[in-house]
């Protein structure tokens, strides 16, 4: 009688200095998903997300080493902003056959950021377990590093945006990406709105005007920890308000004024602290 051999698991646990909402947000947001899941050497080509308890999930990298490869699975437990539970399988890899492991990721809020504990069980061999270990250590350091810049980016007081405002978008997006080598891509959603991207990090967002008759411009959003505040505070100091703040769903609270000089900026509210 012959017994098969025990599936391997492994766990780890790293601390990244952003809190859970936005930690959550990195791993259910195809966008998000681009700028740091895989070790290094590893792009995300494409990430599809349905984000509901039996919605499924597929990712479509390329590995310096490995060349192209999909992995995905289906949502077994979402609860926001503290954990999450999903299936793993390699697709067209002959070691995956009949093997569907087991991914929980509990988000712990510590210290003004998140403990992120990863337990990958049903892995189908330890050597598995090993390139699985080195590939979720991988996706933390950049997911670290991302979580760390963005925090010395939007830091209240600092400049954490920039947005075009053109009429002519389909124009204006053929520019950049030919001059900087940008990519531009429409924000996920719905929203009529394009995010430029370098590297896989965000480099900023273009739109159409609100109003008839507004110039292209570049226009620079400052983090403040009250968008309401702030901009009442604009009307104190003699400035002007061109846009009350209003809510981005997953995205924060904006306003866009003019200093007493005549100069606009934006404000920006983080959706989560």
């Amino acid at each position: 009688m012959s017994t098969s051999k025990p599936a391997s698991s492994l766990k780890m646990k790293r601390f990244i200095q952003s809190p859970p909402a936005r930690v959550f947000a990195a791993w259910t947001t195809p966008e998000q998903i681009k700028q740091w899941f895989g070790p290094s050497g590893c792009q995300v080509l494409e990430a599809k997300i349905d984000l509901r308890v039996g919605g499924a999930y597929r990712f479509r990298v390329n590995s310096d080493l490995h060349g192209e490869l999909v992995v995905g699975g289906q949502y077994r437990e979402i609860s926001e902003p503290a954990k999450l539970v999903f299936t793993w399988q390699w697709e067209d890899d002959s070691d995956w056959e009949n093997v569907t492991s087991i991914v929980t990721v509990d988000l712990v809020g510590k210290d003004g950021g998140t403990e992120v504990n990863i337990t990958h069980d049903g892995l189908p061999s330890d050597d598995h377990a090993g390139r699985h270990e080195h590939g979720w250590n991988g996706c933390l350091d950049k997911l670290s590093a991302l979580a760390a810049a963005m925090m010395a980016l939007n830091g209240p007081g600092q400049f954490s945006w920039n947005e075009l405002i053109t009429e002519d978008t389909t124009g204006a997006a053929a520019f950049y990406t030919h001059l900087f080598g940008w990519q531009a891509a429409a924000m996920p959603g719905g929203m009529p709105y394009t995010l430029f991207m370098k590297d896989g990090l965000h480099t900023g967002g273009m739109m159409k005007p609100m109003h008839a008759g507004t110039p292209p411009m570049w226009l620079a959003y400052v983090t403040v920890e009250s968008a309401d505040a702030s901009a009442a505070r604009i009307a104190e100091l003699g400035g002007k308000i061109c846009a009350p703040p209003f809510d981005i769903p997953n995205v924060g609270r904006i306003a866009v004024a003019q200093d007493p000089q005549g100069a606009m900026f934006g404000i920006f509210q983080p959706a989560m602290k």
